[in-house]
């Protein structure tokens, strides 16, 4: 037997050249192959490549799973699967171990899965219920976020971790469920009930962590399913990995690749909102400083176009006006009562020297009088010497022959009067003449 043309005797080979014989031998013989079987002992590399044991009741040989076809495949290896692997039978030249690279992994019976799948799918299209205009915007700022997950999963961790890294203190109200067994499609369901009633929940998150689709099987539920369709809050579905597509996705409001991704779409971020705030004061302080100045300078506008106006119109009626302004003085209460107060002091004036102008009018006229019956006075007359004599009976006496011896007289002076007794007879003795009075 030789290999590359020569016999194995001609050379000895390293066992390096011993072992790439040996790979690209089985390479070239076996090309691919589809090995079904149980996965035990998956261990995944910080590099991303994991290795496995692929085994069945009587044999195991180990498998590779490298970091690219493993991004690409949807089921993860876990220990326990039953899994169909498709790949390339090699021997790993640094160690001469044989092994299986892996480049497809699906779980066993997938296929009937897989049409079971399809066929809810397609029910679930007809209804209408995956139809994206019956998706429901979630809210913008939720007072709470409601958890629909196992309280002991990682998934709760990232979701918690995902809400409170964007917005610190944001509530989370959690309805604790299994996520896979026979009793997870009742208490998801049971769950999901209870937190859509929560009077402080606005959204909703529902999902787990990754795993084989057997693991992910409840949230393929039609039960499950059409409680998330009914629910009263927007859901968001945050079911496993990217790779992960689950007719949970498909129904609810909107659909995240993973819980964390889940929780950042919940919630917005704290510190954009805070700018955004900042950023909206500026422009609206801005805005309104501008609407400011627009405004000064057109009500500057309209207050020099009313002033023009307005004193356009006083000119032009002026005249008019300074006639109304003189109706308006001269019908003024004020002026009125002036004018009143100056009647009533001139006819109180008029009062008051109407009397003395009587008085002196008449004292004018009796001291007219008075010399008019002065100058007839006859003791004015007298007053000069002269005297009046009068008979006993009143009578005047012109002249000394009317006064006979005997008779009595009275001489009236300017200063009082004097009485005359003349004696009748020389022989009457004894008797006297009056005495003057």
């Amino acid at each position: 037997m030789s290999f590359m043309g020569k016999s194995a005797a001609a050379r000895p080979l390293s066992v390096l050249e011993l072992n790439q014989l040996a790979r690209d031998l089985l390479e070239e013989q076996l090309g691919d192959v589809c090995v079904c079987g149980e996965i035990s002992r998956a261990i995944v590399q910080p590099s991303g490549h994991t290795y496995f044991n692929l085994k069945d009741a009587e044999a195991s040989v180990a498998c590779a799973l490298f970091a690219g076809a493993a991004r690409a495949s949807r089921f993860k290896p876990v220990d326990g699967a039953r899994v169909i692997l498709r790949g390339t039978v090699s021997v790993y030249p640094a160690r001469g171990s044989y092994q299986l690279v892996v480049r497809s992994i699906q779980p066993e019976g997938e296929g009937a899965i897989r049409q079971a799948f399809l066929a809810l799918k397609a029910k679930l299209d007809a209804e209408g219920l995956t139809a994206p205009e019956r998706k429901r915007a979630l809210p913008f700022l939720p007072r709470s976020v409601g958890v629909v997950t196992s309280a002991t999963g990682a998934a709760i961790e990232d979701i918690k971790k995902a809400i409170w890294k964007r917005f610190p203190g944001m509530p989370i109200v959690l309805a604790p469920a299994r996520v896979q067994g026979a009793e997870a499609v009742a208490e998801l369901c049971a769950a999901l009930r209870r937190v859509d009633r929560h009077a402080d929940v606005d959204v909703i998150i529902i999902g787990r962590g990754g795993g084989s689709v057997e693991d992910l099987w409840a949230f393929n539920d039609e039960t499950l399913v059409r409680a998330i369709a009914a629910t009263r809050l927007p859901v968001i579905s945050a079911v496993g990995h990217e790779i992960d597509v689950t007719l949970a996705d498909l129904v609810a409001d909107v659909r995240a690749f993973t819980p964390t991704e889940g929780g950042e779409r919940a919630v917005p971020a704290l510190a954009d909102l805070q700018q955004q705030l900042e950023a909206y004061e500026t422009r609206s302080l801005r805005t309104l400083r501008r609407t400011l100045r627009e405004f000064t300078f057109g009500l500057e506008a309209v207050r020099e176009r009313l002033h023009h106006a307005a004193r356009s119109v006083a000119m032009k009626r002026r005249p008019r006006l300074n006639t109304l302004f003189e109706c308006l003085i001269g019908a003024s209460p004020r002026r009125q009562w002036s004018a009143q107060q100056q009647r009533l002091e001139r006819l109180r004036q008029q009062l008051y020297s109407l009397p003395l102008h009587c008085v002196a009018t008449r004292k004018a006229v009796l001291e007219r009088a008075a010399g008019s019956l002065m100058a007839l006075n006859p003791l004015a007359v007298m007053a000069r010497g002269f005297t009046l004599t009068r008979h006993a009976d009143g009578r005047i006496v012109r002249s000394a022959g009317e006064v006979p011896v005997g008779s009595v007289i009275s001489t009236l002076f300017a200063s009082g009067v004097a009485l005359r007794s003349q004696a009748l007879a020389a022989d009457s003795p004894g008797q006297q003449a009056p005495a003057n009075l």
